[in-house]
C-alpha cells in the first residue's frame, strides 16, 4: 500500500488475480503433504510433452522445511527416461529464482514417484511457490488435476521453452531468463497439471 510494490504476492493477492476463490490460510503441519488449492482430480492422464517445464503453484503459509517432492501415479516411459522436478520462488505472481533443483526420477517404472532432497529445502518467507515439473527422455503420462491455473511459457517463436541454463544436468537459477533468451510473449494456462506434492518435514518458527 502507499506506493509501495510488494516483492511476493500473499495467497490471496494471488488467487485473486488468477480469478480463483480466496482460501483462509490453512496453517501447515509437519509429516504432511501440501499440494495445490482450488483443483479437482481429473479422470484423464496428463502426457507430459518432453523436455516442456509445467509450472505447479502451491501455498506454503508459514516458514517450514520440505524434505521431498511427490509426483502421483505416473506410467512407465521409455527406458532410460526421467522427470526433473524443482521448486521457485515466486515473485509477483510469476515463477522466478530457484529454491531447488531436486534432481530427477526414473519415469521407466508405474507408480507414484517420491524425490527425497539431497538437501532440504529451507522456505523462510511464506506464500506462493512454483513446482516446476519437466519430462527427460521420453514422454510419460501421469495423475493430473484440473484449475489451480497452472502454466507454461510460450515463445514468441514457437517451440519448446525452457530456461537458458537448463540442461539434461540442472534447471536455471532464474526462471525469467528465458523470457530475453527466447523472446517469451506470454505465459500460458493450462486445462491438466501433474499432480504434485511437497513433504512438510518440519515447521520453522
Amino acid at each position: 500500500t502507499g506506493g509501495v510494490q510488494r516483492d511476493f504476492s500473499t495467497p490471496s493477492s494471488f488467487n485473486s488475480l488468477i480469478s480463483l476463490p480466496v482460501y483462509p490460510t490453512a496453517q501447515i503441519a509437519a509429516s504432511t503433504w501440501v499440494s495445490q488449492t482450488g483443483v479437482t482430480q481429473s479422470s484423464t492422464n496428463l502426457i507430459m510433452t518432453q523436455n516442456l517445464v509445467y509450472l505447479v503453484p502451491i501455498i506454503l503459509s508459514q516458514p517450514c522445511v520440505i524434505s521431498s517432492i511427490v509426483l502421483w501415479s505416473i506410467t512407465a516411459s521409455a527406458a532410460s527416461s526421467s522427470v526433473r522436478i524443482g521448486i521457485y520462488w515466486d515473485y509477483k505472481s510469476n515463477p522466478r529464482n530457484l529454491l531447488v533443483d531436486g534432481g530427477t526420477v526414473s519415469s521407466t517404472t508405474t507408480g507414484a514417484k517420491t524425490l527425497t532432497l539431497s538437501t532440504a529445502a529451507k522456505v523462510q518467507v511464506p506464500g506462493i511457490y512454483w513446482i516446476a515439473v519437466c519430462a527427460q527422455g521420453g514422454a510419460p503420462s501421469c495423475q493430473a488435476v484440473l484449475g489451480g491455473s497452472p502454466i507454461i511459457y510460450v515463445p514468441t517463436g514457437g517451440g519448446v521453452v525452457r530456461p537458458t541454463a537448463f540442461t539434461y544436468a540442472s534447471f536455471s537459477g532464474a526462471f525469467s531468463d528465458i523470457v530475453g533468451a527466447n523472446g517469451v510473449a506470454s505465459q500460458s494456462a493450462i486445462g491438466l497439471a501433474p499432480d504434485v506434492s511437497v513433504t512438510i518435514s518440519s515447521i520453522s518458527s
